[in-house]
């Protein structure tokens, strides 16, 4: 019946039913009348009970479909002032897509990169200027090539010629050991390949690219140890040692083509270091 329901139905019941104790009363003091009187005076008092029940249910069915009536227009109401700021909505997005520059950038739920890593980095990317067109430009990973060799904390370094090389790193089992191994990954195939293999293991190091296009690779190796590699015959060559032996040390190329090479750990333990030096080509 729903709230309204006892509230209309129950008082109708309690008048039907003193009604009804009214017509006995009365009939009990006719008792002694003309049977006809007593069977009419009977009928009016079902009649009456019957009509008021009647009248009861009558007024809460129309109450019910009054209440759904007015459900259903507020739900209507509800409907149409939703769609309008929906609409709302979606104008002002396009008036800030409109006014934001060709590089805005943007958060989004990100798809799952295609094979697990540890110590590696990212790189923050323009998003495409919102429009009509809003999220079809969406980045995502895809699965390439695999390295020849497992590692992690490994080095990459982005060649002149448009290849990577990755150095450094360990790889870890049981235990943990330095990769001697060096690749190139070739973005036109998709794919790693051997290249010379470094002279000492890196394993927590640095890779900076130098002007004349080696690399040099330096850190966590042989104490203090450092070699550059040259792309043109992939050959790692020994060099001049730092002054300091670094662990997970950090590296900057500077405008006129040294290498600044700062801060790590004096050993895999420690004590962290706050020197610093630069390696001339």
């Amino acid at each position: 019946m729903g709230k309204w329901g006892p509230r209309i139905v129950l008082p109708v019941v309690a008048v039907a039913a003193a009604g009804l104790g009214f017509g006995i009363a009365v009939l009990v003091s006719v008792k002694s009348a003309d049977p006809a009187v007593q069977g009419a005076i009977v009928g009016a008092i079902a009649g009456v009970g019957g009509g008021v029940v009647g009248a009861a249910v009558g007024a809460w069915a129309a109450l019910a479909v009054a209440k759904r009536t007015i459900q259903d227009a507020r739900d209507a109401r509800q409907a149409e002032q939703d769609e309008a700021r929906a609409a709302r909505f979606a104008d002002r997005v396009r008036e800030l897509a409109a006014q934001a520059p060709e590089s805005a950038y943007a958060f989004t739920t990100a798809y799952d990169e295609a094979m697990g890593r540890a110590y590696h980095n990212g790189t923050v990317v323009p998003m495409p200027k919102v429009g009509a067109a809003f999220g079809q430009a969406i980045r995502k990973f895809h699965a390439i090539g695999s390295l020849i060799a497992g590692r992690m904390s490994q080095n990459g370094t982005l060649l002149s010629d448009g290849r990577t090389l990755v150095t450094g790193g360990e790889a870890c089992g049981n235990t943990c050991s330095g990769v001697l191994e060096a690749e190139l990954y070739d973005p036109s195939t998709g794919r790693f390949a051997r290249t010379g293999d470094m002279n000492s293991t890196h394993r927590q190091s640095i890779a900076a690219l130098l002007p004349n296009g080696s690399v040099l690779v330096a850190g966590d190796g042989t104490p203090g140890s450092a070699e550059p590699y040259d792309p043109a015959t992939g050959v790692f060559s020994k060099t001049g040692n730092m002054l300091q032996a670094r662990v997970a040390p950090m590296a900057a190329t500077l405008n006129d083509g040294r290498i600044l090479v700062f801060c790590g750990l004096a050993t895999a333990s420690g004590p962290t270091l706050s020197s610093a030096e630069i390696y001339r080509p």
